[in-house]
């Protein structure tokens, strides 16, 4: 079975076995199984197109990114990095299974976005670990960088940043989802000295820190081998804690077993439990005998049910929270009574020896009748109609503490009440338990309300008192609750405005901050329902704007805030209010008193406008009202925007945000604040409308240039740009951008650039591998995005802004300096390629427009003019070229060390021009010379450059330096041993020989460090001439240096047991102390010398072998040359270490 196939789009080079080279373009026919047609596009078709399939990105990166790794994978393994080796291969494994799960494409669209998910993180993690660049993603798919803002490529790419925002584009009206965490406990089996009976065991969950319950109990019957009584049924000794740990990432808890016996014994463990993140660790307290296992789940209890359907399939019970969790979800009713008998106190009752007592409860209604199944002693054990306590042996005064709940109907409780029965039971009569007592407790009082919360004292036959306390949670139907009282409240609304309007006020305040309380956050979609569905006051926005008004021209004047501050944090529901009343007026009356309407809005904006430009000094309760009323008032704009047009709101806001007072010395808090408020402003969907953000952009740069001005709330102030850009880019086909533009510049340019001067001129922390913090990089980012989007008519009207040639001189000088700074390579991250792409994409374009200058086609010049223009340019700096010197002479190094010999040809030149002009200005080249031997010896320590370098670098300037005057200096610089001969280079060759004597010592050679060190001594003599501070040797006189040099060789010879020539120095040195008559030091010496001489006659030396080992093959790198010394080393050990090393 042949196929013909189209023409090739990618060729193929056929060095595989019986491999058919293939060129782009050919065709041919193909055995069909060796033929899988894929869909592709090709882009920049010629000589460098790319073909790339139009299949999931996500695919085609795992594709590439694997093809990539496989080649490192094994270098690691010739590198003899097995962790990583190991790791990687585990982490490949798992990518190609995932891929083959996309690629079937059967997954729904949620696992898919689970598997994507997963991917990525994986290939993240390679990527980091190899070196490999950092791959910016918008919803796990690969961007092109030329296809958003470059503040929004920066985002991406700064998602590993450490000081990033990990949720910036969250938005703020969506609830946080609460990370739950639940505890799976399962019951293994007892191993205790009760074996030969059945057992209760009863689990608890305890907050260890408030020490008191968190959890209903977990029930289950023990059979007389300790194991669970109903193996069969999962659910009787497995449960899960429904109890939400969501207060903190570290908590404390302690599970409490209470284990009992039929009668008489109670036995208490406590396991101690903490949770840490997402782990759970135990730590048993000493009961070898108990075996429990625990995990821990993520998630609410349908994702739980969901992610793990074959537990809930066989059959878990759920124990759930001791009362309400922490966050109240809508629909969520319990309607439970838990009861719990703490203890007792009994008389004897004539007896010799105390009683032992049980308590028996049940539940009675009105007609005297038990109530059926309504006691639960736990989850998984069905509920039963009586409850019998355990018994402690010979006790008057028992503690029990037995928690027990009774989910008892609503309509049950009228009339019903709880028995309690005491009885004597008694070990040697074997006939019914003795009663000696009871007592009850109704569930309602007289006036309707159920049993109160608390302790109650019950009393009980002769004045016998138990105590028990008893917790009562009831809850109606809280959405048909929340609808009731607000209908109610509009219903008196609009039946007595004048009297009630300000409590109804009040009240529906008092409801609204009541939903910003993080444990009924998620019943604000209940509020928003109704007001959209059920809400149908069409005359309530008359008096909720006329209250609200009341309220606002009072602020200044109330000396107590506290109710002011909780009607300004109730303003967005109070507009949304006002909006659906007047919403439902305009269409019972086709749209009467519009004006009207529209005239309370101005007066009310009017009144927060003045309330607003109010100034105070310093943390003012007036300030402290402003903060209040900034930090909601965005979330008012898509309110006003569903009653005006979208320019009318614009304005309004302009407006409303132009009255806020300018002066930054004013409370610093209200300062932050207000700058929120900006930036919620062009996060909204107001600021989308490019009508309405050409009307809001000044005021909101306003804001931004004062900040930026005072160098405050730098983070905030980033981040605001980066939106405002991310807009340009999205929308910059619109022509409202180009205006757009003018403004930003205008306003911003010259603060923006002296804020990254500042941000990047700062001391950096010693070893710190970037330079940027996060919102300096993305102030970076707002320039380069700004300088992109900016035509040649913008930068013309800049330039055209500068009166003098000083001021475009310094400006100039401003945005050159930022330029050179942007490029430095510690500017981002090695692996942030992306962001340096773009940074070199616009130097590029800047110096195609400079070589397109018309003014620079030689070509295009007669001979004549073109020599003249050339002469020109030669000699255009003339004497300026002194002020490069010595501060390019680095760069052009650099340069240099570019394999390509046409740029080492024409720059190598430059450092003779510059020896030139040094030589004419001082009559030397001292500057050029010490920073040439400087920066080339540091480029070569860090193994930049070869030995054909080095040759063309010295045939060049000799070729030069040989028509010159100055020719025997200019030799000797090139002269390869230069650093011994002449005494100004003396300096640099102490500064070897110390690298020199630091490398033997870590190398443990101290004997050649001691020889090495005496190179430095042999240069001192023994005179008091003052030496400066250097190196680590502190200001000191030379003989003092000396003195110290000798002893530090003295201690390098004897670790080197190369005594005799310690004790040559020793002699030395002591020939200096007796001419000064310093007999203290002389004596020590002396000793020293003594010590050196025992070593030699009492400890053993063994002759060195010295081993040259040789690298033979293309793959080991030629610098590859060994000695190998150590006298403690065999050749097999030798052997066996080289071969280790290099396998």
């Amino acid at each position: 079975n042949w196929k013909p196939t189209p023409s090739m789009i990618a060729s193929f080079r056929g060095t595989v076995p019986h491999g058919l080279s293939l060129e782009i373009g050919d065709t041919g026919i193909f055995p069909s199984n060796y033929i899988h047609l894929k869909n592709a596009c090709v882009k920049n078709k010629g000589q460098f197109e790319m073909v790339i399939p139009t299949e999931d990105s996500v695919i085609t990166e795992m594709t590439s990114t694997l093809r990539d790794w496989g080649t490192m994978w094994k270098q690691l393994y010739v590198r003899n990095e097995g962790d990583l080796f190991h790791r990687l291969w585990h982490i490949m494994n798992e990518i190609l299974d995932l891929r083959r799960q996309v690629l079937v494409g059967h997954l729904t669209h949620d696992r898919m976005k689970d598997v994507k998910r997963h991917i990525t993180a994986r290939l993240d993690w390679g990527n980091e670990q190899l070196g490999l660049d950092l791959v910016p993603r918008k919803e796990y798919a690969m961007v092109d960088p030329d296809e958003i803002s470059i503040t929004e490529l920066y985002r991406l790419v700064s998602r590993f940043f450490p000081g990033a925002p990990r949720h910036r584009h969250r938005k703020k009206d969506t609830p946080i989802p609460a990370s739950s965490h639940h505890l799976f406990v399962q019951m293994k089996s007892l191993m205790c000295s009760n074996l030969g009976e059945e057992l209760e065991v009863i689990f608890s969950l305890f907050d260890s820190k408030e020490n008191r319950p968190i959890s209903e109990r977990f029930f289950l019957r023990l059979n007389r081998n300790g194991l669970p009584k109903c193996p069969e049924k999962p659910e009787r000794h497995c449960s899960l804690f429904v109890v939400s740990f969501t207060h903190s990432l570290c908590s404390f808890h302690a599970i409490v077993l209470n284990i009992l016996n039929k009668r008489w014994s109670k036995l208490t463990i406590v396991l101690n439990v903490v949770l840490y993140h997402s782990y759970v660790f135990c730590f048993f307290s000493s009961f070898p005998g108990l075996a429990v296992s625990l995990q821990l789940f993520h998630g609410d209890i349908e994702q739980i049910r969901r992610d793990y359907t074959s537990m809930f399939t066989h059959g878990v019970s759920i124990t759930r929270k001791l009362g309400f969790s922490n966050i109240i979800m809508p629909g969520e009713m319990r309607n439970d009574l838990y009861i719990t008998i703490e203890r007792g106190e009994f008389e004897k009752g004539g007896k010799s020896v105390a009683r032992n007592v049980e308590v028996m409860m049940h539940i009675v209604d009105s007609g005297g009748q038990v109530l059926k199944d309504f006691i639960s002693f736990g989850s998984g054990e069905p509920p039963a109609s009586k409850f019998h306590s355990f018994v402690l042996y010979h006790n008057n005064s028992p503690r029990w503490a037995e928690l027990l709940k009774l989910p008892i109907p609503v309509d049950k409780f009228r009339g019903a009440h709880i028995r309690f029965e005491f009885r004597h039971c008694s070990t040697k009569e074997k006939g019914e338990k003795k009663l000696f007592g009871f007592s009850f407790v109704p569930l309602m009082q007289e006036n309707g309300r159920t049993l109160p919360d608390g302790t109650h004292e019950l009393i009980v036959h002769k004045v016998i008192s138990v105590r028990n306390h008893s917790v009562m949670i009831p809850l109606k139907s809280t959405p048909n609750f929340l609808q009731d009282t607000l209908d109610t409240l509009f219903g008196i609304l609009d039946e007595n405005s004048q009297k009630y309007g300000s409590k109804v006020f009040d009240s529906l305040v008092h409801i609204i901050n009541l939903l910003q309380d993080s444990k009924f956050h998620h019943f604000k979609p209940v509020m928003d329902t109704y007001i959209e569905s059920h809400f149908a006051g069409a005359l309530a926005y008359r008096d909720l704007i006329k209250v609200l008004k009341w309220h606002v021209d009072r602020v200044t004047d109330m000396e107590i805030q506290e109710h002011i501050h909780e009607v300004l944090k109730a303003q967005e529901y109070i507009f949304k209010y006002i909006v659906q009343s007047r919403r439902l007026f305009s269409l019972a009356t086709g749209g009467q008193n519009e004006e009207e309407f529209r005239c309370c809005i101005q007066e009310l904006l009017m009144s927060i406008r003045f309330f607003l430009s109010q100034e105070s000094k310093g943390a003012s309760a007036l300030s402290q009202s402003q903060a209040v009323f900034l930090c909601s008032f965005p979330a008012v704009y898509s309110e006003l925007l569903k009653l005006f047009d979208v320019r009318e709101v614009a304005n309004l806001v302009h407006d409303t945000l132009g009255s806020l007072p300018t002066i930054m010395h004013v409370d610093e808090s209200l300062q932050a604040v207000k700058l929120q408020c900006i930036g919620k402003t062009v996060e909204s969907q107001l600021y989308t409308n490019p009508d309405s953000r050409y009307i809001l952009l000044p005021v909101v740069l306003h804001h931004l240039h004062m900040h930026l001005q005072e160098q405050k709330d730098l983070t905030m102030c980033a981040r605001i740009l980066s939106n405002i850009f991310c807009f340009i880019k999205k929308n910059s086909s619109e022509k409202s951008v180009l205006e757009e533009i003018d403004v930003i510049v205008n306003s911003l340019l010259d603060i923006l650039l002296r804020t990254i001067l500042e941000i990047t001129s700062r001391p950096q922390p010693s070893g710190s591998a970037m330079r940027l913090q996060f919102q300096d990089g993305e102030f970076v980012s707002c320039l380069l995005s700004l300088l992109r989007q900016m035509t040649d008519r913008h930068y013309q009207q800049l330039l055209d802004r500068f009166n003098t040639k000083d001021e475009l001189r310094d400006f100039l000088l401003q945005i050159f300096t930022v330029f050179r700074i942007l490029i430095r390579p510690e500017m981002f991250p090695k692996d942030w390629t992306v962001m340096r792409l773009v940074i070199w994409d616009s130097y590029f374009y800047l110096a195609v427009i400079f070589i397109n200058q018309l003014c620079l086609q030689l070509e295009m010049f007669t001979p004549s003019k073109k020599k003249k223009v050339l002469e020109n340019f030669l000699l255009i700096l003339g004497e300026h070229k002194l002020h490069f010197i010595p501060a390019l002479i680095g760069p052009f190094l650099e340069v240099t060390l570019i394999p390509q010999p046409d740029l080492r040809n024409v720059m190598i030149p430059i450092f003779h021009d510059m020896m030139d002009w040094e030589q004419r200005r001082s009559g030397n080249f001292k500057q050029v010379e010490a920073k040439l031997i400087d920066k080339l010896d540091s480029l070569m320590s860090e193994g930049k450059g070869d030995e054909t370098y080095r040759e063309l670098f010295n045939s060049i300037l000799l070729k030069k330096i040989e028509r010159e005057t100055w020719r025997e200096s200019g030799v000797s610089l090139i002269a390869t041993n230069f650093y011994k001969t002449e005494l100004n280079k003396e300096e640099m060759y102490i500064r070897y020989i110390h690298k020199l004597y630091d490398l033997h010592l870590k190398a443990q050679n101290f004997t050649e460090a001691a020889y090495t060190l005496l190179l430095y001594d042999e240069l001192l003599e023994w005179s008091d001439r003052p030496l400066r501070e250097f190196l680590n040797y502190p200001m000191q006189t030379e003989w003092q240096r000396k003195e110290y040099l000798h002893l530090t060789i003295i201690q390098n010879f004897d670790r080197g047991k190369c005594w005799e020539n310690g004790i040559i120095l020793c002699r030395k040195i002591a020939e200096q102390y007796e001419s000064y008559y310093d007999y203290r030091n002389l004596s020590k010496l002396r000793m020293m010398e003594a010590s050196l001489y025992d070593k030699i006659m009492d400890q053993q030396r063994l002759e060195p072998e010295f081993f040259r080992v040789g690298f033979y093959g293309k793959k080991f790198p030629f610098f590859l040359r060994v000695m190998d010394n150590s006298s403690s080393k065999t050749i097999h050990v030798l052997s066996s270490k080289y071969v280790s090393v290099y396998k």
